[in-house]
């Protein structure tokens, strides 16, 4: 594909990373600095010191298992990598997804300058880890990153340039790496920031820009490919395929769909409303779930339509939810216990029960991903990972 230009400056502050990182970020810039990667931790519980760590790869031995019953550190905060100018970055890892062999995560650096001088995003990079822990591997880097997500083949990633500081204009473009490695292709090239996704049905790409309309695209790419399909006009912050439909999610907490495949201004059906500030749509069985931030609740419905289930979170989550993912069984989520402290949960499938696992810093920001053994989350100490039968609470 074309190489856009990456050069660090100043970007709009309600840019996405990876779905959420922008917002673990905002949080991180209204805390107390972390002048480099490793931040002070609370005293309590389980410590980095405990753990057996690889020093010169940052994770846990080739063929290690890929959890135990106490937190593995797989990936060391270490090995991110941080800007020397300026010196005031901060730098997080999110947006984690896993398959069958790998963990796929973000690096995503923003400084703040003050309580008048704004942020500003660097340039970050995507990264992959064998889910055992070993040398993480770059797949892309030089732009700002959407939330990867995987196929059976590639890895397709939604990347934007650096505005340079004088001038309104950016390009964004979606493209598609093989999960092996490999030159990238080009599924489509914008000039809109992308509001949500991408996301994917294995033969469409669909995501919303900035200008308020949700898009498709074939994922094949490539200098052939049509322009891309107008299906809505909508300002959604959130978007997932569900079978036959695309559902996406208005700030305000409205549920709409529109039919697929994709036609052009597609009839929209709205479903329902839930909590304001939906984030972190994902498969629950056959259902969609997301969490509110309004409502500080996990929501739940049926995409051919129905009710919206409100499932309540922990009352110690009083910050707000921040990021989720579902094993078939139980949800883990992480959540904002305070200010400066984050939470690590384990959900029941029906929200009938929760335990609590880990508890962090809020300054590293947060993601969490699931595969049948075992639970991922990042913090500002690194990658961990935990088996899901494990009893907490770690402090971290």
């Amino acid at each position: 594909m074309d190489t856009l230009l990456a050069m660090p400056a100043r970007v709009l502050w309600q840019r996405q990373h990876g779905g959420m990182l922008g917002q673990m970020v905002a949080r991180a810039c209204g805390a107390l600095w972390c002048l480099s990667a490793l931040c002070s931790c609370g005293s309590d519980g389980l410590r980095l010191g405990d753990l057996a760590v690889d020093a010169d790869q940052g994770g846990t031995s080739a063929g290690a298992p890929r959890c135990a019953m106490t937190p593995r550190l797989l990936v060391s905060a270490s090995t991110f990598s941080v800007p020397t100018d300026p010196v005031n970055a901060v730098v997080t890892a999110g947006a984690l997804v896993a398959n069958a062999s790998d963990l796929y995560y973000v690096i995503s650096v923003s400084a703040c300058y003050g309580q008048q001088g704004g942020c500003w995003d660097l340039a970050g990079s995507v990264l992959r880890v064998p889910l055992g822990g070993g040398k993480p591997t770059l797949v892309a880097s030089g732009f700002t990153f959407q939330r990867p997500v995987l196929t059976a083949t590639s890895v397709i990633l939604g990347e934007s340039n650096i505005i340079p500081i004088n001038d309104s204009d950016f390009l964004v473009a979606i493209v598609s790496i093989p999960l092996d490695g490999g030159a990238p292709t080009t599924i489509v090239t914008l000039t809109d920031s992308l509001l949500a996704g991408p996301v994917t049905d294995g033969t469409y790409v669909y995501f919303t820009d900035l200008g308020g309309v949700i898009e498709a695209v074939p994922l094949t790419g490539g200098s052939t490919s049509p322009a891309p399909v107008t299906l809505a006009s909508s300002l959604s912050t959130a978007i997932g395929v569900f079978g036959p439909r695309l559902l996406f999610f208005l700030p305000q907490g409205d549920v709409d769909s529109v039919p697929l495949p994709p036609e052009s201004n597609s009839p929209v059906t709205t479903l329902g409303t839930g909590g304001a500030g939906p984030v972190d749509v994902i498969p629950c069985g056959t259902d969609a779930c997301w969490l509110s931030e309004g409502a500080e609740a996990l929501m739940r419905i049926d995409p051919a339509g129905g009710p919206i289930a409100v499932m309540p979170l922990p009352s110690a989550m009083a910050a707000g939810p921040l990021n989720v993912a579902f094993d078939g069984a139980d949800f883990y989520i992480i959540g904002g216990e305070s200010g400066t402290t984050e939470g690590l949960w384990r959900m029941a499938g029906d929200g009938s029960s929760f335990a609590i696992l880990a508890t962090m810093s809020s300054t590293g920001g947060g993601s969490v991903a699931v595969d049948d053994q075992c639970v991922y989350w990042s913090n500002s100490l690194g990658i961990f990972s935990l088996a899901k039968t494990a009893e907490g609470p770690f402090a971290q």
